[in-house]
């Protein structure tokens, strides 16, 4: 029976990112415990390292049809015919030069061709930089500001400018536009088609791309919003308090657990709209709540710390795997 192949223990922010994507393409599961649990065997990394890593997994997932419409002009056979960690090199290298700074592209290269040194295949190194260099080259500084050919929508509202056409003419195939340069399914853009026009169907693309905004619940057990702005803010997280929301937003993506506080459950990280149903409820101390769609448990604890912790909330759940995830964040919000 073959296993897992083996590579070396990974120490920094690329390499951590590259064994998540390989371990999230054999074994099909979720990018986020592979984060965690590569975070946690790795000593000394830096927040901003695990921010970049996270960014770089998210994101090549998040992408993969644009970076790979990039990728196959510039190779002489199919993908499923390159090794599997050499794309996935070439896919991680790619994305930097696509979506980082242009002051960034020479590191991107360079580090990338690193990669394969780390993993002993020195053989890699010479296709991996001829690769990423004609990317590199192909990248254009000219101002664009809407779908073609050649541009390739990065963010909202922003596109980036290629030397060539790389993509499909939107003009004359909006759906494979959609799909390539937006990295929607194909069965999605078909689908969405006939009820969405083509602007729409991009804003849709990107709003899909675009990593979602970090919110913080403060437990009022152990303090209250502008409090926990003030502890971030002291270590020199940026963080905003959002009085319609009740709720702390973050100024960026970072390692949430890694924020001060986190172990001494001054938070939770909850979206807005979902921290609404509990204010919704309005449950109050001595009440009995039950919560039939309960894990991983950031209602029930909601509810739990609206009830000021007097009362009881029953959690239940579906899934009796994920209703162990309860438990611990209880335990860490200081909730009985």
């Amino acid at each position: 029976m073959r296993g897992r192949p083996m590579t070396p223990p990974p120490k920094t922010a690329r390499q951590i990112a590259f064994d998540v994507l390989q371990q999230w393409r054999q074994t099909g599961k979720f990018a986020g415990p592979l984060l965690e649990t590569a975070f946690s065997r790795t000593n000394n990394l830096l927040p901003a390292d695990r921010g970049l890593s996270s960014e770089l997994v998210y994101g090549v997932i998040r992408r993969q049809a644009t970076l790979d419409a990039v990728l196959k002009p510039r190779l002489k056979r199919p993908p499923d015919q390159v090794e599997p960690p050499l794309w996935t090199l070439l896919q991680l290298g790619t994305y930097q030069l696509l979506f980082f700074s242009a002051d960034s592209h020479h590191a991107s290269v360079h580090e990338t061709v690193e990669l394969c040194r780390w993993l002993e295949k020195s053989r890699w190194t010479g296709f991996a930089n001829g690769v990423l260099r004609s990317v590199q080259r192909d990248i254009s500084d000219k101002p664009a500001n809407t779908a073609a050919a050649d541009t390739i929508p990065i963010r909202p509202d922003q596109f980036l400018s290629l030397a060539s056409p790389l993509m499909p003419d939107p003009g004359s195939d909006p759906n494979r536009y959609i799909a390539s340069a937006g990295s929607l399914p194909d069965w999605l853009v078909e689908n969405w088609s006939s009820r969405y026009d083509f602007e729409e169907l991009l804003r849709m693309a990107m709003w899909f791309n675009t990593p979602a905004t970090t919110w913080l619940r403060a437990n009022p057990l152990r303090t209250d919003g502008e409090q926990l702005v003030a502890d971030l803010a002291a270590a020199d997280i940026d963080a905003t308090f959002d009085d319609s929301q009740q709720m702390v937003r973050l100024g960026s993506s970072t390692h949430v657990p890694s924020l001060p506080g986190f172990g001494d459950g001054h938070f939770t990280v909850q979206d807005p709209s979902a921290a609404s149903a509990a204010r919704l409820l309005a449950p109050v101390p001595g009440q009995q709540v039950l919560d039939l769609c309960a894990a991983p448990g950031t209602k029930s604890t909601h509810l739990a710390e609206l009830m000021e912790n007097r009362g009881r909330v029953v959690a239940a759940d579906s899934h009796p795997g994920r209703l162990k995830l309860i438990a611990p964040a209880a335990t860490r919000l200081g909730l009985s």
